[in-house]
């Protein structure tokens, strides 16, 4: 079963952000392209009105339900539809006919995965593996997986089992470049943000990534200098501008920094995005009420930016008025509802609570954090003494012993500006 050309060079141009969410429907529709026809199956369908195809192969289908080549066109034909879970039912019927057939069940793992099942998709694409070691594809979406369990090791080695297409794609190297930053391989990681940058040289999120990755490395100075290569070639980003005066507020050029945010402003005076670099530079001078407005003024414009709330929070506790305590508490759980997803929110909510003398309040927050990111370092380190207070000895020694195994490898904890850069930087 072979995939024409054509469609072996679009299968490098599909987001593998695109993949690891699967809510966006134009990227599946691009998805497509990876779908394993044969040459002589392609060419029955190829022109034909998807819909037209599937009343034809449906009423063929009443003749031959036990036709396990016909359920596999009916479910590339629901498929082309967008119709996924039909399409995944046709899938499974095939493979009920014929369950050595691998395109079939290729194409049920990703269309399981575009239906949010993710689990059932990542045990098909490992069948799949198994059977056809070489096919790139089901490599990448078991590392794509692998990434979002923050397994990082394991994610590496499936990129690198998927070649080109992992490897080769501007779209995916961001993901595998932040995958060898994080298993402690900097130096891949670094000539993976340059690929990137040399397939598409025109993409802002190159830049952005580098850049991003420089800073997170303590190296300000290259990454103002990407930011400069990045604005050569798309003179109005307005996320390169942020980033660029972020950058120069870091490295102290705060004059600098006010006329870079300024002309990101200029550039889409309804973005929050500004605001919020301003509301970081601000902090960064100890502007902590400035910078509380700044970040209020953004939440303004965008109600619905959990960074906005959580940079919110962060300004107001920085400034200690114990007075703004409830709406500092206020913010976090806005910013937490908004982003259930983030361990920040309410890592920090737990240890607001814990000093507002609310241990319990306190517990249940942290404990939540910690389903989210196992090894953040606030969660753990706060009910390690939590835990303690409370008696639970052995509890507490867990806690403390795991928050002093990560407290260095978790880097974007270690200084505070570069973690909030790190939410601005954000989409």
């Amino acid at each position: 079963m072979a995939i024409s050309s054509a469609l072996e060079e679009r299968i490098l141009r599909v987001p593998a952000r695109d993949w690891a969410n699967h809510g966006s429907r134009s990227s599946f529709v691009r998805f497509l392209c990876v779908l394993c026809l044969s040459a002589v199956t392609f060419a029955q369908t190829q022109g034909e009105e998807p819909s037209k195809a599937l009343d034809r192969l449906l009423a063929l289908y009443k003749s031959q339900p036990s036709d396990w080549r016909v359920c596999h066109q009916i479910g590339l034909s629901y498929m082309r539809l967008e119709q996924l879970d039909r399409a995944r039912e046709f899938f499974q019927k095939t493979l009920a006919l014929n369950a050595s057939f691998l395109p079939a069940r290729k194409n049920l793992a990703t269309t399981l995965w575009f239906l949010n099942r993710k689990r059932e998709a990542e045990r098909e694409f490992r069948t799949v593996t198994r059977a056809s070691p070489d096919d790139p594809v089901p490599h990448l979406y078991v590392g794509l997986a692998e990434y979002e369990r923050k397994r990082f090791l394991e994610a590496m080695e499936q990129f690198e089992k998927a070649g080109d297409l992992a490897l080769k794609n501007p779209e995916v190297l961001p993901v595998v470049a932040e995958t060898y930053d994080r298993a402690g391989q900097p130096e891949k990681a670094y000539a993976a943000y340059n690929k990137a940058i040399e397939l598409d040289p025109s993409a802002e999120d190159g830049y952005i990534a580098l850049a991003g990755f420089a800073v997170d490395h303590q190296n300000n100075e290259f990454a103002l200098k990407v930011t400069s290569q990045g604005l050569e070639k798309m003179p109005g980003s307005l996320r390169l501008l942020v980033l660029r005066g972020l950058i120069q507020a870091l490295l102290g050029k705060q004059e600098d920094a006010e006329r870079t945010l300024l002309d990101a402003s200029r550039s889409d005076p309804k973005s929050s995005l500004p605001l919020l670099a301003v509301g970081v530079s601000q902090l960064e001078r100890g502007r902590y009420q400035d910078a509380a407005a700044s970040f209020r003024r953004a939440a303004d414009i965008a109600p619905g930016d959990f960074r906005a709330r959580y940079l919110y929070a962060t300004a107001l506790r920085r400034a200690g008025d114990p007075y703004r305590r409830e709406e500092l508490i206020a913010a976090l759980r806005k910013a937490g509802a908004l982003n259930p997803k983030d361990a920040r929110p309410p890592a920090m909510l737990g240890q607001v609570l814990m000093e507002a003398g609310r241990p319990g309040e306190a517990v249940t927050e942290l404990e939540k954090s910690l389903r989210i990111d196992p090894e953040n370092p606030t969660a753990l380190y706060q009910l390690g003494l939590l835990y303690r207070d409370q008696g639970k000895k052995e509890l507490s020694r867990k806690m403390l012993r795991e928050f002093e195994g990560v407290k260095f490898k978790k880097k974007e904890e270690e200084d505070e500006a570069v973690q909030i850069l790190r939410i601005v930087r954000e989409r």
